[in-house]
Order: C-alpha cells, then sequence, then structure tokens
C-alpha cells in the first residue's frame, strides 16, 4: 500500500487463478484508498501505533521517531527510502527530506550523546533547518541557522553532525554541506565509492560558524546512499569497522532492489557483523536512486 509515494505496508489478497486486469487495477485502487486511509486516521488515533510495537519505546525515540519525514518516497525521477535503529531506543541519529519542485533535500544527522538529550538536540536542529528551507533557505543558510541555534542554547558544549545535501532532479548535480560524521557513496553497477567532501565544523560547536558549499554529480541509475557513523564506524568488539568492506558486501546485495529493501538488507548485515554484541551507537541509512528523466 502506497500514499504519496510513501510505502506503508502490503495489502495481500487472495484470488482463484490469474486475476484479470480489471481486477488487478481494481484491488490497486482499493489498496491505495485503504493506505490514505490509515495515513489520515494516524494522525487521530494511537491504535496503529500500538499495534505496530512490541514494546514501550524511549521518549527519545518517540520524540524522534515522530520527527521522521515517512520511509519511503517516489517520484518519477527518483526513488527514495530511509531506516533508523534501533526502534526503541535511539541515541541522536536522524534523517530528513523535501521535494519541492525540481530539488530535493536530504539530511542525515548525528546528536551528540544519548538519550532525552540527544534526541532534543536533534529536534532543535531539524527543526531549525525546516524553518530555513521552508522560507526559501539554501543549505548553507540552513546549516548556519540550526547551528547558531544550537550554539545559543548549549554555548559550544554539544553539537550535531550533519550532511546536508541538495540534489537537482532534472541533471543529478547535487550541492552539499558536509559538516561532522555522515558519510555518502555512489553505487554503481557494483561498484561503491566514497564521496569526497572537505569535512567542516558540526552544527553548534562555535558561534557565527560560516559554511560553504561543495558539489558533486550523479550519473543515471546511479545509487546515492548516505550512513551515519553507527553504519561506517560500527566496530563491534574491537572488530574493524563496518565500513571497511562488509559494507561494500551488503550493498552489492542490494543491485536488484528498490531503495525501501536496500536499507533493510544494509541494516540486516550490520546486524549479523555484530553477531549479538549490542551495538553502541544508533544506525541510520538512505538510499536515493536517481532516475534518467523522461522526455
Amino acid at each position: 500500500m502506497t500514499v504519496w509515494g510513501d510505502r506503508l505496508g502490503v495489502l495481500r489478497v487472495q484470488v482463484p487463478g490469474r486475476p484479470a486486469p480489471e481486477l488487478t487495477a481494481e484491488l490497486c485502487s482499493i489498496a491505495g484508498e485503504l493506505a490514505m486511509a490509515v495515513r489520515t486516521a494516524d494522525r487521530d488515533t494511537d491504535r496503529y501505533h500500538q499495534a505496530r510495537r512490541r514494546q514501550r519505546l524511549t521518549m527519545a525515540a518517540e520524540l524522534q521517531w515522530d520527527l521522521l519525514p515517512g520511509r519511503s518516497l517516489d517520484g518519477e525521477r527518483f526513488r527514495l527510502a530511509g531506516a533508523l535503529e534501533p526502534a526503541y531506543a535511539v541515541y541522536g541519529d536522524h534523517y530528513d527530506w523535501a521535494v519541492t519542485g525540481d530539488l530535493l533535500t536530504l539530511t542525515v544527522l548525528n546528536g551528540q550523546g544519548d538519550g532525552i538529550e540527544a534526541a532534543l538536540l536533534t529536534a532543535t536542529a531539524v527543526n531549525a533547518m525546516r524553518n530555513a528551507r521552508r522560507s526559501g533557505a539554501n543549505i548553507v543558510e540552513q546549516a548556519e541557522l540550526a547551528s547558531d541555534a544550537i550554539y545559543s542554547r548549549h554555548g559550544g558544549n554539544a553539537h550535531v553532525a550533519t550532511l546536508l545535501l541538495e540534489v537537482c532532479l532534472t541533471d543529478g548535480t547535487v550541492e552539499a554541506v558536509d559538516a561532522g560524521s555522515p558519510r555518502a557513496m555512489i553505487a554503481h553497477n557494483g561498484d561503491l565509492r566514497t564521496v569526497s567532501l572537505e569535512q567542516q565544523l558540526p552544527l553548534g560547536m562555535f558561534g557565527d560558524t560560516r559554511y560553504e558549499i561543495q558539489k558533486f554529480g550523479l550519473e543515471p541509475a546511479d545509487r546515492l546512499l548516505v550512513v551515519s557513523d553507527g553504519v561506517h564506524a560500527a566496530a563491534p568488539g574491537g572488530r574493524v569497522a563496518y565500513g571497511t568492506s562488509s559494507l561494500l558486501t551488503a550493498v552489492r546485495r542490494t543491485r536488484m532492489q528498490r531503495p525501501a529493501e536496500a536499507v533493510g538488507t544494509v541494516l540486516r548485515g550490520l546486524r549479523d557483523y555484530h553477531a549479538g554484541i549490542d551495538p553502541d551507537d544508533d544506525a541510520v541509512i538512505v538510499c536515493l536512486d536517481w532516475l534518467r528523466q523522461t522526455e
């Protein structure tokens, strides 16, 4: 079931024999209407939240999950998905996105610390950047407003590592502000390369911090992945970091998968890599497929 490009789940219907095209179209319409109803009702009742949960969320997780923009989003020129783990107790990692015309704005964040303090720190950064973005500000102005807001509240004692990207869906040009540890990579035909960006100061570390835009490009059928340090730097039990080689192996398994499935594949690989050891950081992955623009 999909609403506004955001996949909510699967509606399973059993019919005898091979369904006629008319029946398939009708079932797709019913699934779309059900997805819309669930999305609308989700704002007014806790029933669906309760059905999805196996245990109680921490207050920090409740705050961060409510901030997320969704789990997936599809358009004519892109497919996008994100995932955050673990579900029930998080430490400040987050992602956000928005599409305005031909521009897709994407951010991945890692708030310092853990628990409710990290969640409040991340919430400040996310809402400051949304406020700037919705006022027409570019990603430099978004980063600077968020940095100033965090510094004015914490005086440099807390900061948020952030990667801000603005993707032109027409030609694949990407403008970036690298303000910390999230890492961008491009997968193409089984190869994975890290996007080389000059790292600038995390948001809120100093007052009046100024940022600069860097640029890189996407080719049709490129897959852009952004991961937090809980993915690329994970080193359970003193092992080498997951991003050293195991991440590449996991990404190669996703070649035939859409982003919504690919993010799950990578995070399952990360869980397997921990081999029963509890992770000491939460993990975010965002996956974007840029598609060739149709004439």
